[in-house]
């Protein structure tokens, strides 16, 4: 039984699925970092490589269509361990079996294995566009977060578009890394232990108190619907929610 070991970047997947289809082979498995190979498996590992990756990027376009490559790199976003394998699979129907079909090709699990997955971080990255709420620190607006998929670089043109006379920071605290934007162009970073001082001296509470009237003003208590805004405002993201650190003053209970 033949494993890939590869770096964890989608390059590196890309690849992957490259030295599959180049040296014919099938691998059981595509997993990444380090592993520990069973008693019975090889392990292959493989290296990036830029220009393999764009040739399956492009290959990927041009057989499968547009659509199934942003269903390929949004469903790359998750944090499932077997993503790798599934989406090689998916790769694979596509490019021995159905083509341009495949996006369509609903009544296959593998196909709807991706369709889900695509589906989970979509529907995170149209949340945190509205929830993400900056602080300004020394004239520098800063944002931390703990996203469920890896959306960092998703949002940044967004946010940069939409702020991009700004300053700010996004940090994505549970991956270690951030994007710095300034005059609309934004840069990733590694952020382990970032340093919030070296912005100089923080109005934080002066923001953050704004952020909660804010919030006060728009909420009307006679349209209160306290079942629709947990809904729309997923628990896990509160703790990095402004207004929602003053939730016991808020005209809607969260309970």
């Amino acid at each position: 039984m033949l494993v890939y070991a590869y770096d964890g970047t989608f390059e590196g997947f890309l690849t992957s699925v490259f030295t599959a289809y180049d040296l014919r082979e099938s691998p059981e498995r595509i997993e990444s970092g380090e592993i520990q190979a069973g008693l019975l498996e090889q392990t292959r590992y493989i290296a990036a490589d830029f220009a393999k990756s764009e040739r399956v990027r492009a290959g990927i376009q041009k057989k499968l269509g547009p659509l199934a490559y942003e269903d390929v790199y949004t469903a790359f976003l998750t944090p499932d361990y077997d993503k790798a394998t599934a989406l090689y699979r998916y790769i694979r129907l596509g490019f021995d079996a159905l083509g341009r079909k495949l996006v369509d090709h609903f009544e296959d699990e593998r196909v709807m294995r991706i369709v889900r997955m695509a589906k989970r971080v979509e529907t995170e990255i149209q949340h945190l566009k509205g929830f993400i709420r900056f602080r300004l620190i020394g004239g520098v607006y800063y944002s931390d977060f703990e996203p469920d998929n890896d959306i960092l670089e998703v949002l940044a043109p967004h946010f940069a578009e939409r702020y991009g006379d700004q300053r700010f920071i996004i940090e994505d605290k549970r991956r270690d890394k951030l994007v710095a934007c300034e005059d609309g162009r934004w840069e990733l970073y590694l952020s382990p232990g970032l340093d919030l001082s070296a912005f100089g001296k923080s109005d934080e509470s002066e923001w953050s108190e704004m952020w909660k009237e804010f919030h006060k003003a728009l909420t009307i208590k006679e349209r209160a619907n306290a079942r629709q805004q947990k809904l729309m405002m997923p628990k896990r993201y509160w703790e990095y929610m402004l207004e929602m650190h003053d939730r016991d003053n808020l005209p809607v209970r969260f309970t």
